[in-house]
C-alpha cells in the first residue's frame, strides 16, 4: 500500500496447490500483513485484504486462509468483515515453562 510515493504497508501471500492430506483445493494463504503505525485505521489494511482476495480469485484459488493471534482483535474484526471464519484453533507451548514435556511445577 502506498500514500503517494511512500510505502505504508505490505501483504505477503502465496498459493498452495491442492493436497489430499492438507488442503483438498487450491488455496491462497495470507501469510503476513503490516501497515505503518501512523497510517493504521485509515483503510490501508482493508485495501490490502481486498487486493489479496481479488488476486487469489485471479489465480484460480477456491479458498483463502489467514492465521492471526486471538488477542489481535482489530485483525480478527478485519478478517471477519471480509468473510473469513474460524475453522480451527492452534495451541502453543512455552518450552521455558517447567510444565513443558511433563516436568513438575
Amino acid at each position: 500500500a502506498r500514500d503517494g510515493p511512500q510505502a505504508i504497508g505490505h501483504l505477503v501471500g502465496y498459493t498452495s496447490a491442492a493436497s489430499p492430506t492438507r488442503l483438498p483445493v487450491t488455496s491462497a494463504i495470507l501469510r503476513s500483513m503490516y501497515v505503518v503505525p501512523g497510517h493504521r485505521r485509515q483503510g490501508a489494511a482493508e485495501l490490502l485484504v481486498r487486493a489479496f482476495i481479488q488476486w487469489a480469485r485471479e489465480k484460480g484459488c477456491v479458498e483463502a486462509h489467514v492465521d492471526s493471534y486471538a488477542l489481535n482483535e482489530a485483525a480478527q474484526r478485519l478478517y471477519e468483515r471480509h468473510g473469513f471464519v474460524v475453522r480451527s484453533t492452534a495451541r502453543s507451548l512455552s518450552l521455558a515453562s517447567p510444565q513443558a514435556c511433563g516436568g513438575s511445577a
